[in-house]
Parts: C-alpha cells; structure tokens; sequence
C-alpha cells in the first residue's frame, strides 16, 4: 500500500518535500530529529505502507491566505497534483485559524475545506482519502475567539462535520479524528509535536484504520 501526506509544518521533515517547501523539523526546540521520529515513518512501519509523496509545508493554510505563497495552500493545483498511491492522510487545518494576525472568515475556511476533500478525491479517484482534524492547540484556550470570532474548537468540529459527511456518499473516505488525543506533555512549544507526540498520532491512525 502506497501514500501521500498532505500537510503542514506538522508532517515536515529536511529533504523530504520539494526544495522549495518550507519546512519545520528537525527543530531546535524539540526532541524530534530524525526521520525515524516524524509519524508518518513510524506509520509506515506499523502498517507496511510506504510514503510515496510528502507533499508537507510548514506553515501551509487551507485557504490561499496567510504570509506564504498562494501556490503553497492545500487546495493549490501545484500540490493536489503532486498526491499519489493508493492513499492520502491529510493532516491541516490550524495554521487557517491564525488567533491576531491573517485571520479569515470562519465561512471562507469552511467552503475552501469542502472544496479541499472534493478536489483530493478528482486527483485520486480510487484511493483511500483519510482527512485528520488538527491536534488541540495548547498556545490559546479551545474556545478561545480569534480576531474574526471563531476558535480551534469551531475548527476542529467544521473538519469533522465535513468529512463525516462526505463519508456518507463514499465509503474510501476516513477520519483520523486526531483532536480527541490529550495532548499534554506530547507538544514541544504548545502546537508541534515532540517525539512523543509523533508516536501517538501513529499509534492513533493505525488504530482507526479503515473506520
């Protein structure tokens, strides 16, 4: 079985996306610092699955908005045309909220994830499609408002409302509902995880697979 991650600074790691993604790991701040860290390669190992595209940008929005490129979004044509194999985990989201600075509608990031699990699947037609909601955020309260009145539990409950209904039209679409994982002591700076952290979204993928 083959996969590609989308993602975020989350699921980066030096060297392995293309040369001009941003990327976050290996951190100064973290005990994160080999490949064999990142969940994706102790996913790999647990099921025997090998990733075949890290398509991960640190800092990477949802929407096309935010101080990076538009190109590097998750609903940009230049990295939905990078995913390949059999499946997909998408793993984004938080960066969308912002809390003070490039904050969006709350509507804006709702349409443009709707349109993010349509256009995975045009990309990937026959490949199991897992969508993640983002981990809890430590650095602000969960229902703590952003500058445009929405928070990470609004978030996390837009993803997962979307993709459990997408769900019931297509059977080969999942959700990793990583939000329900307690997160303390698994993040090195109140949002990336640490070493821990990367076992325990592994652990939690291989777990609901296939549910």
């Amino acid at each position: 079985m083959t996969f590609s991650v989308l993602g975020d600074s989350i699921s980066t790691f030096q060297g392995t996306s293309d040369v001009d993604f941003k990327v976050h790991y290996p951190a100064s701040n973290s005990d994160v610092s080999a490949l064999s860290d990142m969940w994706w390669d102790i996913f790999a190992k647990k099921t025997g699955w090998k990733m075949v595209c890290n398509d991960s940008f640190s800092g990477a929005r949802v929407t096309p908005t935010g101080k990076y490129p538009a190109w590097s979004s998750f609903v940009s044509d230049r990295r939905i045309s990078l995913l390949q194999g059999d499946a997909a985990i998408v793993f984004g989201g938080t960066n969308d909220l912002g809390m003070l600075q490039y904050t969006i509608p709350y509507q804006l990031f709702h349409d443009t994830y709707q349109e993010l699990i349509a256009k995975v699947r045009r990309q990937m037609p026959d490949a199991e499609l897992y969508f993640c909601t983002p981990l809890r955020r430590l650095r602000e309260g969960f229902d703590q408002k952003n500058n445009e009145g929405w928070s990470q539990h609004q978030l996390q409950d837009t993803i997962r409302t979307l993709v459990e209904d997408a769900m019931l039209k297509d059977e080969r679409i999942h959700l990793f509902d990583l939000a329900t994982i307690p997160v303390t002591g698994l993040l090195s700076d109140g949002l990336h995880p640490n070493r821990k952290g990367m076992v325990a979204i592994a652990d939690f993928m291989v777990r609901h697979l296939g549910t």
